[in-house]
């Protein structure tokens, strides 16, 4: 079975060919799927991080062997990043008078704790199975001297299943006659791909650089979450029975009618009485600004935005491009066997 048609591949072909490449670790009953940008994997991730770091390793030590070009014996570069981690790690632990083994802070550790920040993805609709995921891999990776490394940008609680990716959305918005709109918000999401990569570069060393990968993060989420909930709605509509009228209110809203779309999306902005709202910490009511002809409509597309919303968060619609700021290779993207 060949990973360049993996598109084609059906669940059970995913697990089997799993099963064929990592043996039988992976079983029908582990819950979270992990990726990377080379690979992916379903069952525990742990196990990635592992198969991945040795292969790191084997690259490293294969280039050394066969470059042949240089007067000095070559040496990769990625030697060095491993080099700086560790002393970072060291200066820490001394800092704090910590007791440590210098075994415990080997090339391999400082390898499975990169990789688990840059090269390991998953999703689950179940939250706890997302939070499991991380404790595994935490303990998985622990190295004395320094934090649990953040992964909140990388584990998300989702479907994987459902979602759009940017092209699939625009396409759709298209359909209703509406692709101009959706340029400017998704160049701003788009131009999280600095932050994105600036956030997986950091090694987490200390406390400091955790919270520096949360405070990129958090500014990650508040450029992506309009574009994100703009198309979480235009997804599910597309689940919903809609009437020539449902889709004339749809299009009032596509054209701007009752105001920015995207705001209206995300709930900042709401419809009167008939919105119940996304939540949004400082929404405002602007169905008093509304033209006669809006304001009309506005009830009845405030019932299929309702509708849209309770049925994106029921199935946690996962649009994972526009979250992760960048375009990810087909290979990056895993849902578990159990299809979630």
């Amino acid at each position: 079975m060949d990973l360049a048609n993996e598109d084609a591949l059906t669940a059970g072909q995913r697990i089997g060919l799993c099963r064929q490449t990592f043996g039988e670790s992976a079983q029908a009953g582990d819950h979270l799927a992990a990726g990377s940008e080379d690979a992916w994997f379903i069952g525990r991730p742990h196990h990635l991080v592992d198969w991945l770091a040795d292969k790191a390793l084997a690259a490293i030590a294969e280039a050394e062997m066969i470059v042949d070009w240089s007067d000095e014996p070559y040496r990769s570069p990625v030697l060095a990043n491993i080099a700086q981690t560790r002393q970072n790690i060291v200066e820490k632990i001394a800092e704090h008078k910590w007791p440590f083994v210098l075994e415990h802070i080997d090339d391999r550790h400082i390898v499975r704790r990169t990789i688990l920040k840059r090269c390991i993805y998953g999703v689950d609709k179940n939250p706890m199975a997302v939070e499991l995921a991380k404790v595994a891999l935490w303990l998985h990776t622990f190295t004395v001297g320094a934090p649990l490394s953040f992964l909140d940008h990388h584990l998300r609680c989702g479907n994987s299943l459902f979602g759009f990716w940017v092209r699939e959305a625009m396409d759709r918005l298209a359909g209703w006659g509406g692709q101009l709109l959706i340029n400017e918000p998704m160049q701003r999401a788009m131009a999280q791909a600095a932050s994105m990569a600036k956030l997986e570069n950091v090694n987490d060393v200390d406390i400091a650089e955790v919270t520096e990968s949360k405070t990129l993060f958090d500014g990650i989420e508040q450029e992506t979450r309009p574009l994100n909930s703009f198309i979480k709605i235009l997804y599910a509509l597309d689940w919903l029975k809609l009437s020539k009228e449902d889709k004339s209110a749809v299009r009032a809203w596509l054209d701007g009618l009752y105001g920015d779309p995207f705001e209206i999306a995300r709930g900042r902005f709401t419809l009167g009485p008939d919105d119940a709202g996304d939540g949004h910490p400082h929404a405002k009511d602007i169905s008093d600004k509304l033209g006669n002809g809006a304001r009309e409509q506005a009830p009845r597309f405030a019932g299929i935005l309702n509708r849209a919303r309770e049925l994106a968060r029921s199935e946690k619609v996962q649009n994972w491009q526009v979250a992760r700021g960048k375009r990810l290779p087909v290979a990056a993207l895993c849902a578990s066997h159990r299809g979630i």
